[in-house]
């Protein structure tokens, strides 16, 4: 049994198949991962599944309980940039770059994961989908905010999607800045639960596309944007706003985060690290003007 691993400042390239993984062969569905503990950190992973005859593959794939995936560039994958799956638990995905694959990033299977402060742009389908694809093991309690996700010209900003039957639920999406997105949100599948506040988004085509079925969708206090306006340099992906933006004190306080071992997660910070709710009210999407 391996614990306790650190994955840090190496540069992995040019790959048949996955980048950086750990295995899940002798882990039999619907039980927890065996391997704790896992950081994969400050790493650049790029051109991965070039030789996979289907495309199907990751930069980062991560089952793991207890896991940190931060820092990390990820570019160039054939299919998905950075997966959470199968049983990952109790994790943190923070300050990654994702540009440029089939995926951004994907979550299957994972509970009481927080993805923040990530930069997803350019990929070919989406920048991030949630999505619950085995019955033995559940997508819940997965809490995304503070992210961009933009440029996505074929694509979605965001998604969830499901093919299980069961849907992934409690799901957040908070405080997320989705622009020049084809849509800026889309669902499909059954059984999905979601909540969406506060979140910023300027589409090509519309802000919110729903397929699912038998679903439910919390979405109050996000704001569509007609054109990418408010921003210190829209064209020079610079989403920080300005003081005449729309989107200042249009928010609401988020919830307290906790998790089935007893931790809070207080969401007081923005894109930047830096104070929500310096006025009023927090602004939406993931820049606070400060």
């Amino acid at each position: 049994k391996a614990d306790n691993l650190v994955i840090q400042g190496c540069t992995i390239g040019e790959i048949q198949n996955h980048g950086i993984t750990n295995h899940l062969a002798y882990h039999p569905a619907g039980t927890e991962p065996r391997l704790k503990n896992l950081v994969i950190k400050d790493n650049k992973v790029y051109n991965t599944c070039l030789e996979n005859p289907k495309k199907s593959g990751q930069g980062i794939s991560v089952a793991a309980d207890g896991f940190l995936v931060s820092g990390n560039e990820v570019w160039g994958c054939k299919d998905i940039g950075i997966d959470i799956w199968l049983g990952a638990t109790h994790g943190e995905v923070v300050d990654n770059w994702v540009h440029d694959n089939a995926m951004g990033m994907y979550v299957d299977g994972a509970r009481y994961v927080r993805i923040h402060r990530n930069r997803m742009n350019a990929n070919r389908r989406t920048g991030l989908t949630v999505s619950s694809e085995d019955p033995a093991f559940t997508t819940r309690h997965i809490w995304i905010f503070n992210n961009l996700s933009y440029d996505h010209t074929a694509g979605d900003g965001m998604s969830m999607w499901d093919n299980s039957g069961i849907g992934a639920t409690d799901v957040l999406f908070a405080n997320n800045t989705l622009l020049n997105n084809r849509s800026t949100f889309t669902f499909f599948g059954r059984g999905n639960t979601a909540e969406l506040m506060n979140n910023l988004g300027y589409a090509t085509g519309l802000a919110t596309y729903d397929e699912s079925a038998r679903s439910s969708y919390a979405m109050h206090d996000n704001l569509w944007l007609t054109s990418p306006t408010g921003f210190v340099s829209a064209s020079g992906k610079d989403f920080r706003l300005t003081s005449s933006s729309p989107a200042i004190n249009k928010g609401k306080a988020l919830p307290v985060l906790r998790d089935d071992l007893g931790n809070t997660y207080a969401i007081s910070t923005d894109y930047q690290g830096l104070g929500r709710a310096v006025s009023a009210a927090p602004d939406a999407g993931a820049y606070e003007l400060q």
